[in-house]
């Protein structure tokens, strides 16, 4: 296997941003389905499954500056 390779699988990848997102003072308003409706749910298990395999990893909240 290729030194790259072996390196994303080890270290995981790591995005190369040129600098960071931009962060507001205000947190913006997100449209979102309701938790009991057909999309939201199909919205949970999607997100829930990579999660409870272990897939992803939750980051922890960014304190806003």
């Amino acid at each position: 296997m290729e030194k790259w390779a072996l390196r994303v699988l080890h270290e995981r990848y790591k995005i190369p941003f040129h600098s960071f997102p931009s962060v507001s003072r205000m947190p913006r308003h997100l449209s979102s389905y309701s938790t009991d409706s057909e999309r939201g749910s199909a919205l949970m298990e999607e997100v829930i499954a990579p999660l409870s395999k272990g897939k992803v990893d939750e980051a922890p909240p960014t304190p806003v500056s």
